[in-house]
């Protein structure tokens, strides 16, 4: 398989069949999250075709699939599948594959992200790549649950008004909730 995205890859690979791998890393989602965006490239080869496994913890004999899955980092059981091949799917997907999935929901966790190939019934060889988390984080200054950026800003500088008011970088002579630089004429 070729490299997508830099000079390596991870490459799975199960020539004979019977056999199972996970490849995995913990990552800790921020607390402050408004978006967490998983990105890789997968390309795979499977002689048999694929047979899903039923819902069970990893390995599952008897299966042929290529899975993405979030794990509880203490027990290893699986919370989501983000990515499965499922039975009918091209048995050779060439070609740095891209795909996307949204981890937001895992905002202020840590989660064992796994890359499984499950082989039990034939050959599978499986390359993941370019594998990428890109996170927003919002600041709440006034911790009243609402994005920084989502409150006024008349100035605008990036800090909600009644964060510059507290903050004394700003001044309301008029206690309107308004900072006097785009309330009071000068």
């Amino acid at each position: 398989f070729p490299v997508c995205d830099g000079a390596v890859h991870a490459w799975f690979s199960n020539q004979t069949g019977l056999a199972a791998a996970a490849l995995y890393q913990d990552i800790p989602i921020p607390a402050g999250a408004a978006a967490a965006t998983l990105s890789w490239y997968h390309q795979l080869v499977t002689g048999p075709g694929f047979v899903t496994p039923p819902p069970a913890p990893f390995p599952v004999p008897g299966t042929q699939y290529f899975s993405v899955q979030v794990w509880d980092p203490l027990s290893n059981m699986p919370l989501a599948v983000l990515y499965m091949t499922n039975p009918g799917d091209p048995t050779a997907q060439v070609g740095c594959i891209p795909q996307i999935a949204d981890l937001s929901m895992f905002a202020g966790q840590t989660i064992r992200l796994v890359f499984v190939a499950e082989g039990w019934i034939g050959p599978i060889d499986v390359t993941v790549d370019g594998v990428s988390l890109a996170v927003v984080v919002s600041n709440d200054c006034n911790n009243n649950g609402v994005p920084d950026e989502c409150e006024p800003d008349c100035q605008p500088n990036g800090i909600p008004d009644e964060c510059d008011i507290a903050s004394g970088t700003s001044q309301d002579c008029n206690s309107n909730g308004v900072p006097d630089e785009c309330d009071i004429a000068n």
